[in-house]
């Protein structure tokens, strides 16, 4: 038994428990592809922010967004939804680089606890 209380976690899948009816399985896929999938998007948008493509940078931020929502990510939901905006708005605001790093390190943290307490 864990020591952890669920407060201290960065996510929160009960949205995905409830929705898989139990199915283990189901959680276990959830949880796998948001640690495989995270990266990409992130390191797509990170690199579509250096080059000025910001449309292409909010719709990589815009295919992060369900998952972000569905495991109760609550940190990440204000950033994600700022850099999905910045990019169909194509127009950069002076907290968009602090957003997208925000995105990017505190991503990281909640994949380094998913990969310890799924021990994927």
């Amino acid at each position: 038994m864990k020591n952890e209380q669920a407060t201290s976690k960065s996510y929160d899948i009960s949205q995905i428990l409830s929705v898989s009816r139990g199915d283990q399985g189901f959680v276990q896929t959830m949880i796998r592809m948001f640690v495989v999938q995270t990266p990409f998007y992130i390191s797509k948008i990170v690199d579509h922010f250096e080059k000025g493509n910001y449309i292409q940078m909010g719709e990589e931020a815009h295919k992060l967004k369900p998952s972000i929502y569905a495991m109760g990510m609550n940190d990440l939901k204000r950033a994600v939804s700022d850099i999905v905006s910045a990019g169909r708005n194509n127009q950069v605001t002076n907290e968009l680089p602090s957003q997208i790093q925000t995105l990017k390190t505190s991503s990281e943290k909640i994949i380094q606890e998913l990969k310890r307490d799924y021990r994927l």
